[in-house]
């Protein structure tokens, strides 16, 4: 069965034990977003 996710949980970073791999992947991560589409060009 799948799981459904049903909201969201606080994390207190400053509390947290995995906090240096959240900051370093935060350093390095670059927020974007990519789409792939077929398109046909041979009417040009």
């Amino acid at each position: 069965m799948e799981k459904k996710i049903t909201g969201y949980t606080t994390v207190d970073i400053s509390q947290w034990h995995r906090k240096e791999h959240f900051e370093a992947f935060q350093s390095v991560a670059q927020c974007t977003y990519n789409q792939t589409v077929q398109l046909d060009i041979t009417a040009f």
